[in-house]
C-alpha cells in the first residue's frame, strides 16, 4: 500500500517552483488598421479646394466604391473634377452604378456607358490628359483602357479643384458611395495597361496626394503641399481601399461576413493577410493561422496496472480558450484509487512508478489540479477553468502548448511502486 509519506512526495513534486513564464503578445500586423476614405451621401456631401489643379499634360486617378445602387437613378455623380472657366470632370457615375468618361462645360462629353460598376467592390479610375491643347484624353478602368478622345482641340483650366460635386450657379452632380487615394500628377503617367496601386504614393511628378487617412473632421490635406479639401453637407468616413488586403476589389468586412475570407482570430483581417504579413504566423504552412490551431495528440506509452489495463487519457469540449470548456478523463484506472491530473510545459519520458512520467517543467514549471478518485469504472474526470489557473505562470493562452498527465494511486497487493500514469496528451491550444 502506498504511504503518505510517498504519495506527499510526489504531490510536491508536482508543486508549483518559484519559476515565472511570461507569455508576451505578439504584434499582428493590422491590413488598413489606420486607412479611411470618404463616404459621401449623393445628395449633399462634397468637397472644395481652393487651389487650381493641373489639367493639361495631367493624370487625375482615384479609388471608388460604389453604393447601394438606385437602378433609377440617371445624374451623373462627379468623383473629382474643376471649377473654373470650365466646369468638368475626367469620369463620373451615375447612382445606378454606370461609369461614364469626362462630363461637364468644354469637356468631350462621353455618353455611352464604359461599365456598370458593382456596389461595395473597389474600382480604381484614372484619366491622363495629354500636353497643352491635346486632343489626347485617355480614361481607365483597373488599369484598362476603357475611353479614349482624339478629336479637336481640348484646353481646360482650373480655379478650384472638387471633390464628389461640382458648382455651376450651385452644387450638382452629388456622388455617392466612396472615395479614396486621389493623386493628381503633371505627368501622363499610363500610356497603357497597369495594375493600380492600392496606396498610391508621392513622387516628382505628384500634385497632391489625398489618403484621406484623417478619420474624422471636415478637412482632409494633401501630402504634397498641404492642398486642402473642405468637406460639406453629406458625408462621412469609412473604412479605405487599405482594408481590402487581398485585393480582390471587396472589402475585407465583406469577405469575412461572407465567409469567403476566414478570420479565425476574430481581429478583422482575412487570415491569409495575416500570414502574408508574417508568414511567422502559420509555420507548418497549411493556410491556418497557429493561433487558431486546435490540436491535440496522444504520447508516451502508458503501462498495465492492476486492473489489467494501461490507463489512457481523453479529452472532451474544446481546445479553444475563447469557449473555455475543455475537460480532461483517465479511464483505464484501478476503482477507487486517489489520483491527481497535473500539466507542464515540455514533454518527457522518465521511467517513474510502475508507469512513465511523460510531463516536465520545461520552462514553467509543474502545475496540478485537485485530487481526485477514480470512480467504479476506474475513471477520473477533471474539468478545466482556462480563466482561473493554478497559477498565473500557468495560464493557458491561444497558441501556447502545455502537456497533460494523469498520476494515480495503485494500492493492490503485488505493485510495489504503489502509483501509476496514464499517456499523456500534447494540446495546442487556440482562440
Amino acid at each position: 500500500m502506498l504511504s503518505n509519506c510517498f504519495e506527499l512526495s510526489f504531490i510536491r513534486t508536482l508543486a508549483p517552483t518559484c519559476s515565472i513564464v511570461i507569455f508576451l503578445a505578439q504584434g499582428v500586423p493590422i491590413a488598413g488598421a489606420q486607412d479611411a476614405s470618404l463616404d459621401f451621401d449623393g445628395v449633399s456631401g462634397y468637397g472644395i479646394c481652393n487651389d487650381a489643379a493641373p489639367i493639361q499634360g495631367s493624370t487625375w486617378e482615384s479609388w471608388i466604391r460604389v453604393g447601394e445602387l438606385d437602378p433609377s437613378a440617371t445624374t451623373s455623380g462627379w468623383v473629382v473634377g474643376w471649377w473654373g472657366w470650365w466646369t468638368a470632370t475626367p469620369y463620373r457615375v451615375t447612382g445606378a452604378g454606370e461609369l461614364f468618361g469626362p462630363g461637364g462645360y468644354g469637356s468631350p462629353d462621353s455618353d455611352v456607358v464604359l461599365a456598370n460598376l458593382a456596389p461595395d467592390s473597389w474600382h480604381h479610375l484614372a484619366a491622363t490628359f495629354g500636353g497643352e491643347c491635346s486632343p489626347g484624353v485617355n480614361v481607365y478602368l483597373d488599369g484598362q483602357l476603357a475611353w479614349s478622345y482624339g478629336e479637336g482641340e481640348y484646353c481646360p483650366s482650373s480655379w478650384y479643384t472638387v471633390l464628389a460635386a461640382y458648382n455651376y450657379l450651385g452644387w450638382h452632380g452629388f456622388y455617392k458611395g466612396q472615395i479614396d487615394e486621389v493623386r493628381i500628377s503633371n505627368t501622363v503617367r499610363y500610356t497603357g495597361a497597369f495594375t493600380p496601386s492600392q496606396r498610391h504614393v508621392v513622387d516628382a511628378d505628384t500634385w497632391a496626394l489625398w489618403h484621406f487617412d484623417e478619420g474624422s473632421g471636415a478637412q482632409a490635406v494633401d501630402e504634397v503641399a498641404g492642398h486642402v479639401f473642405e468637406l460639406n453637407g453629406g458625408f462621412s468616413w469609412s473604412l479605405g481601399i487599405g482594408s481590402d488586403c487581398n485585393g480582390n476589389g471587396i472589402p475585407d468586412d465583406q469577405d469575412i461576413s461572407t465567409g469567403a475570407s476566414a478570420d479565425c482570430d476574430g481581429n478583422g483581417v482575412p487570415d491569409e493577410c495575416d500570414v502574408a504579413a508574417d508568414p511567422s504566423l502559420d509555420a507548418n504552412d497549411n493556410g491556418v493561422l497557429d493561433s487558431c490551431e486546435c490540436l491535440v495528440s496522444s504520447y508516451c506509452k502508458s503501462e498495465p496496472n492492476s486492473s489489467g489495463n494501461a490507463s489512457l487519457l481523453t479529452h472532451g469540449g474544446s481546445v479553444s480558450v475563447m469557449h473555455n470548456d475543455l475537460s480532461l478523463q483517465a479511464n483505464g484506472c484501478p476503482p477507487q484509487e486517489k489520483g491527481v491530473f497535473f500539466y507542464g510545459g515540455a514533454p518527457a519520458s522518465l521511467p517513474f512508478g510502475s508507469g512513465t512520467l511523460c510531463v516536465t517543467a520545461g520552462d514553467a514549471a509543474y502545475f496540478r489540479f485537485a485530487p481526485v478518485v477514480t470512480d467504479n469504472e476506474g475513471s477520473a474526470l477533471q474539468v478545466l477553468d482556462l480563466s482561473a489557473p493554478t497559477q498565473l505562470s500557468g495560464t493557458i493562452t491561444p497558441n501556447s502548448t502545455w502537456y497533460f498527465q494523469f498520476w494515480y494511486t495503485d494500492t493492490c497487493p503485488g505493485r510495489p511502486s504503489g502509483f501509476n500514469f496514464s499517456d499523456a496528451l500534447e494540446i495546442q491550444f487556440c482562440q
